[in-house]
């Protein structure tokens, strides 16, 4: 039972925090970025505090790869 209380507490209570925030917020945001023709590497700016809005803004206003492919400027 010790064991089982000292998994859950000090460092590792943090481990799993960032366990968790991968696997829900920077696969996603990953897999998008990759669709849309961008580095899915991006996604851990996204960790970041106020750099992951900032990020979202770029994101939504810039002119995508596809969309430039599809005005014929590759």
């Amino acid at each position: 039972m010790e064991q089982l209380l000292q998994l859950f507490t000090g460092l590792s209570v943090w481990i799993w925090i960032a366990i968790i925030t991968f696997i829900f917020f920077v696969i996603p945001v990953a897999r998008i970025l990759k669709r849309t023709g961008h580095h899915p590497l991006w996604s851990l700016a996204f960790l970041i505090p106020f750099i992951g809005y900032l990020g979202l803004w770029i994101f939504a206003f810039k002119s995508w790869p596809i969309e430039d492919r599809l005005q014929g400027r590759y």
